[in-house]
């Protein structure tokens, strides 16, 4: 954990003499999957739901709950350590509102340490009919846990999935994932489709059954398929901080494979950045759920890796709700240069044009999952 988290006299500080300034004033708590570390994933949600609050800044305190705030954001927001003592700070009757935006840290991975924060205001008064799900994605979960959280979502004000799961027999609101709120129908036109470039995101991690050797391999099988294609690719990470580089493993991970067709690229600064390096490649191979969405949401198709059962939920789900020809889910020992081949082919202008119309509907589904939260914050605001 960084060290300025340890040290949070200045941070409580700033905070309590918000509060000392406006003793009323109602405060709106935010959480979410960002925990400040440089995941441009993470960043892309809290983005979203940051822009969505802005027009609420003048009426109410919006305060960030995250495991390694800024310490200086100059935003209009407030940002607080998402911990025992950063919470404290915060009185529960000044809280018309704690919203969990999306991410995929509703499972057996990170729940815990996430309902934490619901546990420690309702227990200390918040009703819990104030408290509202966006985004979520769910599982894969203990029986206990599940028992927990379809008990919380059937007491929320709201309780939105970025797809369409279901925990212990509770389905909630389809809000889908917040990014889609960045997102324009003028991305969507597969501007790739005539290149020979493809972008390679690969995450390694316990929870994405992905070693080291894996990697390799999978790096291994497309530098050889790419070479027979007459192909190469660019490669990337998603999350860049001063103690870990996903690029930097990508990278070696490069070079131990001994491929000729991959070269490196820094990790795209934020949406905008993303979205035009997507774009202007053939296919995306990747085993980030956020690489693949920003990729549909520019018409360039996706081959996505799952090797865990936490991997094959979230992206089962996207599957199922954009149920488009554009997103391939492989195992890494079905890819090679045939699925690479059929992901391109896949690219054709009417199978664009209907991605087009089930993202443009999506963003409307996502717009209409705010009017719960609209309504709460106008009958409580000052």
């Amino acid at each position: 954990m960084p060290e300025r988290i340890e040290t949070r006299t200045g941070l409580l500080g700033r905070l309590f003499g918000r509060q000392r300034k406006a003793p009323h004033r109602p405060c709106v708590v935010v959480t979410g999957s960002d925990g400040g570390f440089g995941n441009l994933g993470d960043e892309l949600l809290a983005r979203a739901t940051r822009q969505f609050y802005a027009e609420y800044l003048d009426r109410f305190d919006v305060t960030i709950a995250q495991l390694n705030p800024p310490e200086r954001a100059g935003d209009g927001f407030t940002y607080v350590p998402e911990s025992a003592e950063g919470l404290a700070a915060i009185d529960p009757k000044r809280v018309v509102l704690l919203h969990y935006y999306g991410g995929g840290y509703l499972n057996r991975y990170w729940y815990d340490a996430k309902i934490a924060l619901y546990r420690d205001f309702v227990a200390r008064g918040l009703p819990p009919e104030y408290v509202v799900f966006t985004g979520q994605g769910l599982g894969p979960f203990t029986p206990e846990q599940a028992a927990e959280l379809a008990d919380i979502a059937r007491r929320s004000l709201q309780f939105g999935t970025r797809d369409r799961l279901v925990v212990d027999g509770v389905e909630g609101a389809f809000t889908f994932d917040e990014s889609i709120a960045l997102y324009s129908p003028e991305l969507t036109i597969g501007a790739g489709r005539a290149g020979t470039t493809v972008a390679l995101s690969i995450r390694t991690g316990t929870y994405v059954g992905v070693d080291g050797d894996l990697a390799r391999s999978v790096l291994g099988v497309l530098d050889a398929s790419l070479g027979e294609l007459g192909w190469d690719a660019i490669a990337f990470g998603m999350v860049a901080n001063d103690r870990f580089d996903e690029g930097a493993l990508l990278e070696r991970a490069v070079a131990d494979a001994g491929a000729r067709t991959i070269r490196s690229l820094h990790r795209p600064a934020g949406f905008e950045e993303l979205t035009s390096v997507l774009s202007g490649c053939r296919v995306a191979v990747t085993t980030s759920y956020h690489v693949a969405l920003v990729s549909l949401y520019t018409g360039t198709p996706v081959v996505v890796l799952c090797e865990s059962e936490y991997y094959r939920l979230k992206f089962g789900g996207l599957a199922e709700v954009l149920d488009t020809p554009l997103l391939t889910v492989v195992t890494a020992e079905q890819l090679g240069r045939d699925v690479l081949e059929a992901a391109a082919a896949a690219a054709d202008a009417a199978s664009i044009a209907s991605l087009r119309g089930a993202l443009v509907s999506l963003r409307g589904a996502h717009a209409a999952s705010r009017a719960p939260i609209a309504r709460v914050l106008e009958e409580r605001g000052v």
